[in-house]
């Protein structure tokens, strides 16, 4: 992202990386340049990062936790099937 200032990107706070998405709107980016952006911004905070990048709903974040005391991860994906004998 430009204007950052030489922070690394854990010093980024989401809201300015929403912010900077946001002007690529406003210069007249294409939606497939916004949108290649996006994504590469939302994994840098969710998956490298650990952050959430969307703000939750009260009932969502109560639903996380419910979760999370259970034992279940909202990340966690189903085991893969086993690979078929040749």
């Amino acid at each position: 992202m430009q204007g950052c200032g030489n922070r690394g990107p854990e010093r980024i706070p989401v809201a300015e990386a929403h912010a900077y998405l946001g002007t690529l709107t406003g210069i007249g980016a294409t939606r497939s340049v916004w949108s290649n952006a996006c994504a590469g911004v939302r994994f840098l905070y969710e998956v490298t990062l650990g952050q959430a990048w969307r703000r939750f709903s009260p009932l969502r974040r109560r639903m996380l936790e419910d979760m999370d005391l259970r034992g279940f991860s909202p990340r966690r994906r189903p085991p893969m099937c086993a690979p078929l004998p040749i």
